[in-house]
């Protein structure tokens, strides 16, 4: 029996290895019970919860500063799907966030992403920790599959652990569980082009669209975008290798790029038309060359923590740290400059470093970058430009494989003359990230100032900014997250040096074990291990607003600010909201009033509305209030300690405990309303007049007229009977003809009928809704209908079935092997 397991094992070593390597990185969470979401940040540093006591926990609950998206977007984002998707509806619009915004259009949202079916039939934590777990199972198979065609097996896995478990990968898999899983899929597009040019297989075909179009149903559209570009260059590369006469049928190779946008055209067609409306396509080129990284981010290659990390709190570098992740580890960030060795055997490594060097130019600061930057390119300017290390992270784990063949099999190395310069070019980069750590060495002081002098040059042009010196906090960061690299660098010395001396599976197993001591030492430090019992606790304010509020918004003012989408797994309903995208109209609405009449910088991707406490409660912030009246915001939430002395009566305060204390709004709008009374401007003018004093609550402006006759102190009334995300249902009754205004946003995608005749949605009061209604009782439906969503629908399944007839086709005409 025991034979049998062994042999059983031998056949399998890579399974059997990736499983256990797995293992080695989730420990907590097998003998713990702990989960990856940031849980233990959430409550210890947010509020409502931050302000609370938990038994047990009287010292504090210890917590990593990390998984800030997975908290205030993806997680909430996903309950929300899943409560609607439970409802036999599609979450086509979020009414809970931004006073309403797109779901289904927002790409993160990744509603259709195939792998997400486990949020169906498992609970949302469990499903979300075995989605977290196999990203990098799932990045490891793809890439080894693909590096078998150029290497042994040995070094194909070597690679593969690299990849699965490379910086950009381990911090993704905390940080934005969408972004993850559109990153994973490139190896299996490179290897869909790789098997195909290389045997004719349909099978290759079949992994390379469905790569390409699991990455764009993942949802991050920049990472799938690079995905799709970086795999089409890598198909043009290995079709000119073949040779123009022997193309033939490889052309085939390109069928995928143009069958995923049409086969995921659902996904695609909402998502375009939410980013045409949203603030991105307007934000400022400074805002984007904010994410160029100085050219010392190379340095990160060895010291991923060089500016220091968010996990200790201690992180100062340029950008955020998740965005700028290029590190892969130190032992394969040596050995892919070994690759160099193999060019002869294989041309693709030219391929992989020459791609390295572009995107890492595109990232940083430099005129390459800049100058790109400002061809203000649709969609792409709109890139956060240090994104592109993704590109640069994953060139360098194919390189580590090729470079890991040609430390063992290459002898000539150390007699070589380049491998001289390229041993000199990583002692430069050591000794010149060393170079900020010179007041902490036992150098004497003339030394000091002499050697200052002569690398004042070199860090003005690696930092941008002239000066050795740092804060004295900042240098000593610098001087302890070197140590771990320099230990590394130097046992890597070590072997290369007595490699002759032992057996090639001992240096192999000490290389693959130095690079997961270094991965395993980077995830621990970084993956925010938390208790399950910490995810989304209950809470009395929101218990409070659960119960009383109904429709109506409220905000949090002060100290006490409760961060944008922590409402969302609530269903309680907020002006705040962050994500990819929101409607731009929105977010200049907000920015007017958030300014006191000054339009403002709109955010990219958040409406946070924190007025200052004291002013709001006190009655002196008169846009303020007039934005609550606009948006139905009918609950203020604030700590007691930032409560005035005196509180102005219109905030009537209605609940409190210990901690904190809600008042409501009196003069707040119901979130419908009906009225007889409008005006009508043009865009330009009506945030001043909507903010003017002068003007009456019940004034709807509206920006084209209508056939409606004003009456005087008429009245009606308006009544919400049904509210779900997709639908709503108004009853009206009034003795003239009016309006019917509904403070949610603005979207031509929601369609109404005034009993059954279908009747025109009006932009009113800048960025919400207003329905014209006759006289007498009557029913109004609202109802989300996404015309681009169903086209899409229709050409996905046209494609779908002429891809399979033109399959059937080139079978019978032996096209394949």
């Amino acid at each position: 029996m025991i034979l049998k397991i062994s042999t059983f094992l031998r056949k399998r070593t890579v399974a059997v290895g990736i499983v256990i390597i797995a293992i080695l990185f989730f420990l907590p969470v097998i003998f713990q019970g702990k989960v990856l979401l940031p849980a233990n940040f959430l409550v210890s540093f947010y509020t409502p919860w931050a302000a609370a006591k938990f038994p047990g926990w009287d010292q504090g609950i210890p917590y990593k500063a990390v998984g800030s998206d997975d908290l205030r977007i993806f997680y909430p984002q996903r309950m929300f799907t899943q409560d609607v998707l439970r409802s036999g509806q599609l979450p086509f619009w979020n009414p809970y966030s931004f006073s309403g915004n797109y779901h289904i259009g927002l790409s993160e949202t990744a509603v259709f992403y195939p792998l997400f079916f486990l949020f169906s039939v498992l609970p949302q934590s469990l499903s979300w920790l075995m989605l977290q777990i196999i990203q990098p199972v799932i990045g490891f198979i793809g890439m080894y599959l693909f590096l078998k065609f150029f290497l042994e097996k040995k070094y194909a896995f070597f690679g593969g652990v690299v990849f699965a478990f490379s910086g950009i990968l381990l911090v993704r898999m905390v940080e934005g569980l969408s972004v993850g899983h559109t990153l994973i899929w490139i190896p299996f597009a490179f290897l869909g082009v790789e098997g195909f040019l290389r045997e004719k297989q349909l099978k290759f075909l079949i992994i390379l669209t469905s790569a390409l179009c699991f990455s764009v149903l993942a949802g991050w559209f920049q990472f799938a975008f690079y995905l799709f570009a970086y795999s089409l260059l890598f198909t043009f590369f290995r079709i000119a290798g073949v040779g123009s006469k022997k193309v033939g049928w490889n052309l085939l190779v390109f069928a995928p790029f143009i069958l995923a946008p049409l086969l995921t055209l659902f996904h695609i067609w909402p998502a375009l038309n939410t980013l045409l409306i949203s603030p991105r396509e307007s934000v400022a080129l400074i805002d984007l060359a904010k994410h160029l990284l100085p050219l010392s981010h190379i340095f990160t290659l060895f010291y991923p923590d060089y500016w220091g990390n968010p996990a200790t709190l201690n992180f100062f570098g340029q950008s955020e740290y998740k965005e700028a992740i290029v590190f892969i580890g130190v032992i394969p960030t040596l050995l892919a400059v070994f690759s160099l060795g193999n060019i002869r055997q294989h041309k693709i490594i030219v391929f992989f470093i020459v791609t390295a060097v572009i995107a890492f130019l595109l990232g940083t600061d430099n005129i390459i970058a800049n100058s790109f930057l400002g061809l203000h390119l649709p969609i792409v300017s709109s890139f956060l430009p240090d994104r592109t290390m993704y590109i640069v992270s994953f060139a360098l784990c194919a390189l580590s494989a090729f470079g890991f063949k040609a430390f063992f099999e290459d002898k000539k190395w150390r007699n070589r003359a380049n491998m001289g310069i390229l041993i000199i070019i990583v002692a430069l980069l050591v000794i010149l990230s060393h170079r900020l750590l010179l007041q902490y060495l036992p150098v004497p002081s003339q030394i000091k100032v002499i050697f200052a002098y002569l690398i004042e040059p070199i860090n003005a042009y690696f930092d941008g900014r002239p000066g050795i010196s740092l804060r004295p906090l900042y240098a000593s960061i610098h001087a302890n997250n070197v140590i771990i690299g320099d230990g590394l660098i130097v046992l890597f010395a070590i072997i290369f040096l007595f490699k002759k001396y032992l057996k090639n599976k001992v240096v192999y197993s000490l290389l693959l074990g130095l690079t997961l001591c270094g991965q395993l030492y980077f995830a621990y430090k970084y993956i925010p291990f938390s208790y399950p019992q910490f995810i989304y606790p209950t809470n009395e304010v929101f218990s409070y607003l659960q119960q009383n509020a109904g429709l109506s918004r409220y905000i949090s003012a002060g100290s006490g600010y409760i961060q944008s989408n922590m409402p969302l797994p609530y269903k309680v309903f907020s002006p705040d909201g962050v994500s990819s995208m929101y409607p731009l109209r929105y977010g200049e609405f907000v920015s007017y009033s958030l300014n006191k009449g000054n339009p403002g910088q709109v955010a990219r991707i958040e409406a946070r509305i924190d007025p200052p406490s004291g002013e709001l409660l006190r009655g002196d912030n008169p846009f303020m209030e007039r934005f609550m009246q606009v948006d139905g915001v009918k609950y203020i939430v604030v700590l007691k300690k930032d409560i005035p002395e005196k509180i102005d009566p219109v905030f009537k305060p209605v609940w409190k405990n210990k901690d904190w204390q809600i008042f409501r709004f009196i003069d707040a709008s119901e979130r419908v309303y009906w009225t007889n009374t409008y005006e009508v401007l043009s865009q330009s003018a009506i945030l001043s007049r909507l903010f003017s004093p002068k003007l009456p609550a019940s004034t709807v402006i509206l920006e084209k007229e209508i056939s409606l006759q004003k009456t005087p102190n008429s009245t009606g009334s308006a009544k919400i009977v049904s509210y779900t995300p997709n639908r709503i249902v108004i009853q009206t009754k009034a003795k003239k003809e009016g309006l019917v205004y509904l403070s949610d946003n603005y979207t031509s995608q929601f369609k109404a009928r005034v009993d059954s005749e279908a009747t025109e949605i009006l932009r009113a009061n800048y960025s919400f809704r207003a329905i014209k209604v006759p006289a007498g009782s009557h029913t109004i439906t609202l109802e989300y209908r996404d015309d681009g969503f169903n086209k899409g629908v229709v050409v996905s399944f046209l494609t779908l079935g002429l891809t399979f007839l033109g399959t059937r086709f080139l079978k019978r005409k032996k096209v394949f092997s």
